[in-house]
């Protein structure tokens, strides 16, 4: 077991190690425990750094743990949020009983999680955000640099060389944190796996909850991942979902033009709804 927090050793690291054997979980066992509320971890690693190393971690399951709402960390492009859908990846809200982390981390390895590609992608759009200004504060240090360079051509195919000059660089970064970053990468050939539903006239009717789709999607979401959208105000309509306790992921269908889903739920007629959003289905449901 791996606990990052902001130093080895600190009260926290020595109050789990001493507590979570009570509850079964064992030092020798996989698992990385992560604080999301803290922006330097240990070593003085940043966030960022943290979220790059773990995130190529298939070995064990990450839990993070914060005091704000996992939707929250999600809203304002949290670094870690990029990762929350991933089926070996859990969010705990503090403060929680560990005997909850225990049953979290037990339904991570029992491997039933669902991953949801599409949620990952959508919050990772605001997590580029945050990178750009990142990457803009961390090409003046000469050790950073070339993981910079790297980085910059991976994520926003931006190059560069040292002929080009540092205002160069600058300038291309800064012209892409102008543009606004709204949509996913277009899986050529490939489909977002799952049910993808509309709020606004599918899941409410006439601001009334409608139990039958709801039921619907907790069929679905047995066997898929299910993944709420809108083409309204997210942070509205989120806390109307949040009032309802409806905890599915909510994105924008505009973040998806040019995608290929696999099931979606709408009240738009088939026509009109690929019409106006771009977005093409294997399996269509008006309701």
């Amino acid at each position: 077991m791996r606990i990052i927090e902001c130093g080895e050793g600190t009260p926290v690291v020595k109050s789990f190690e001493r507590a979570l054997p009570v509850f079964g979980i064992e030092k020798n066992m996989p698992l990385i425990l992560v604080n999301a509320d803290i922006e330097f971890l240990e070593s003085s690693k940043r966030m960022e750094e943290i979220i790059d190393e773990i995130e190529a971690d298939k070995e064990r399951p990450i839990i993070f743990y914060s005091f704000d709402q996992q939707e929250k960390l999600e809203m304002r492009g949290h670094l870690a949020s990029r990762l929350f859908y991933r089926s070996d990846v859990g969010f705990i809200k503090m403060p929680a009983e560990l005997a909850e982390l225990k049953k979290l981390y037990d339904f991570l390895v029992s491997g039933r999680k669902i991953a949801n590609s599409a949620a990952e992608a959508f919050f990772y759009l605001g997590v580029k955000r945050n990178v750009l200004g990142t990457l803009l504060h961390d090409f003046w240090s000469v050790n950073l640099r070339p993981k910079v360079l790297e980085k910059a051509k991976a994520e926003f195919g931006v190059e560069w060389k040292e002929e080009d000059g540092e205002d160069e660089f600058r300038k291309k970064i800064k012209t892409i944190k102008s543009s606004p970053i709204t949509r996913v990468k277009e899986r050529k050939g490939k489909t977002f796996p799952g049910v993808f539903c509309d709020v606004e006239g599918t899941l409410f009717v006439e601001k009334k909850l409608k139990k039958e789709v709801l039921e619907k999607l907790k069929n679905f979401a047995e066997v898929k991942p299910v993944t709420l959208w809108t083409g309204g105000d997210l942070e509205e309509i989120k806390k109307k979902l949040v009032a309802s306790g409806v905890k599915y992921p909510l994105v924008s269908k505009y973040a998806f033009e040019g995608c290929e889903v696999e099931i979606v739920i709408d009240d738009f007629a088939k026509e009109e709804f690929e019409k106006r959003y771009k977005i093409y289905s294997h399996e269509y449901v008006q309701v």
